[in-house]
């Protein structure tokens, strides 16, 4: 090995050859060295702290979680697809012009974008209220019926 071999690496992250300082011991570059700048070491230190690499990441995702993973690799909600595709059992009123995503029920909350569907606000709150006071009245009749009994 010649002295230009030892003296000289390549960066992991970009592959550009740089030479060893000098005022870096000859152990720490043998051992340690690895990276060309700060700038190298910020992109391998973000790229290694990213999802599930991050050390607060949790397989069990909240609200907000999940939500930043659809914004992150979807974007925002861009129209409402019961206003396109009439995928509801109720039609759009097209008035709202804002749009959100919207967990389908009877899906886990879960990081797939197949348990979500976008819907503009009017839809979503129909959707959401319609199986709250399905669910109600059923709820009161087995209450009024053990009443009664």
């Amino acid at each position: 090995m010649s002295i230009m071999e030892i003296l000289s690496k390549n960066c992991v992250v970009c592959g550009q050859e740089f030479l060893k300082p000098k005022t870096l011991q000859m152990r720490a570059w043998l051992t340690r060295r690895m990276l060309c700048s700060i700038t190298c070491r910020g992109i391998l230190q973000s790229r290694n702290r990213m999802r599930e690499n991050h050390p607060r990441w949790n397989d069990i995702p909240t609200y907000v979680g999940v939500h930043g993973w659809l914004h992150w690799n979807f974007g925002s909600a861009m129209r409402c697809e019961n206003r396109e595709n009439q995928t509801l059992s109720f039609s759009c009123s097209q008035v709202s012009m804002r749009f959100q995503w919207a967990n389908k029920h009877n899906k886990p909350y879960e990081r797939d974008r197949e348990n979500f569907f976008m819907l503009c606000v009017s839809c979503h709150k129909k959707y959401d209220l319609r199986d709250r006071y399905r669910l109600t009245p059923v709820i009161l009749v087995n209450k009024r019926a053990e009443l009664l009994v």
